[in-house]
């Protein structure tokens, strides 16, 4: 059991001002944002908790627990029941399941002024529910299984940006958008290989299928890091005492974004205009992401310490990995149709890093 207190004091000073002149949001003419706000929240959050432990049967361990949660800023109470049950199958397999509610409660550093939101809002549940069975084989090899589902009820809205949010004042670009969920849930299915004997080689592999999506307006809209096939391999191999080499490779599915389609359509009294028009949300994918990483890394023994020198280098292959959409051309075609083309950004292609370490003791 334990508890917990906890005072929290925020003071916001806030002021943007800008200028959006866009063809797929604000139809060409400049949109004028002005936002201020000057807010000095403060709330006291008390949380307390126990659990048990029991072994009904010898090959059987389950876990009880509750917690409960006060804020002052909201003022609302959350109850979250925990369950845990470990079931042992023969020596070297064991099955696990848990169950949880967990909550969380907006606190006085959570305000979104940057997008004029300071209203307070309830806290956020979510209901999660996994599975999990590994097994042991002879020879150092491990199997790893695993299904969950996240439920997520009473979420805050949010903003963000349809198209890129690696920007430094995502708030004032044109694609910010307020998402409101009405619920939110996440599922998926993992399955993780290993082998390890202790020795100079060893690897590790995994796959997952999952999902994450929001509900809104009755349809459900992938999240904007939904990725539904994640593969990661590690491959570590160590060369006597002194070297050691490690090799990471990583993929997914591309990440969701928004389509965007534009016609050309003639003014009763002057020349044509551009209609840029945007499809479903998220409802469109990205390319495909995936590099491979490697580490060197080199051990001298000088005295009583050890000077260790490694090289790391990202995306071996110099992969243009593209994270986000910076923006749209819409250049004419001849028969007066409007062909639209994404302007893509891109994840660093590759990124060798050295650096030395010391060791040293008694």
């Amino acid at each position: 059991w334990g508890f917990g207190v906890k005072r929290i004091a925020s003071s916001y000073n806030f002021l943007s001002h800008a200028v959006i002149v866009d063809p797929l949001f604000t139809g060409g003419l400049p949109v004028t944002t002005d936002r201020s706000a000057a807010l000095r929240p403060a709330g006291t959050e008390y949380g307390a908790y126990v659990s048990e432990r029991l072994r009904p049967h010898p090959s059987l361990t389950m876990e009880l627990g509750v917690r409960a949660d006060r804020q002052t800023l909201t003022p609302e109470t959350e109850i979250s029941p925990r369950l845990n049950l470990a079931w042992a199958l023969g020596r070297r397999s064991a099955l696990r399941l848990g169950w949880g509610r967990f909550h969380q409660p907006q606190g006085p550093q959570d305000f979104q002024v940057e997008d004029g939101v300071t209203a307070v809002f309830p806290a956020q549940r979510a209901d999660h529910l996994s599975i999990h069975f590994d097994h042991a084989f002879a020879g150092g090899v491990s199997l790893g299984l695993a299904a969950y589902s996240k439920r997520m009820s009473r979420l805050r809205p949010r903003y963000e940006n349809i198209f890129n949010s690696l920007v430094l004042f995502p708030e004032i670009e044109a694609d910010r958008a307020l998402v409101s969920p009405e619920r939110g849930r996440a599922a998926g299915i993992e399955v993780a290989l290993s082998m390890d004997r202790g020795g100079a080689f060893g690897w590790w592999a995994g796959y997952a299928l999952a999902r994450s999506e929001d509900e809104i307006d009755g349809r459900a809209v992938p999240r904007s890091r939904d990725q539904r096939h994640t593969l990661n391999l590690v491959v570590h191999r160590r060369l006597g005492d002194a070297w050691d080499v490690v090799l990471a490779g990583q993929y997914h599915s591309g990440w969701p974004t928004t389509s965007v389609q534009a016609e050309s359509v003639q003014n009763p009294d002057g020349p044509s205009t551009l209609r840029a028009l945007m499809g479903p949300r998220n409802a469109a994918r990205l390319p495909p992401f995936h590099r491979l990483d490697m580490q060197v890394r080199r051990r001298f023994q000088l005295g009583r310490g050890t000077l260790g020198a490694f090289l790391e280098i990202t995306n071996l292959y110099g992969r243009d990995n593209v994270c986000c959409v910076d923006g749209f051309r819409y250049p004419p075609r001849p028969d007066g149709t409007v062909r639209v083309e994404r302007q893509e950004s891109f994840w660093l292609r590759q990124a060798p890093v050295f650096g030395l370490t010391w060791e040293f003791g008694p």
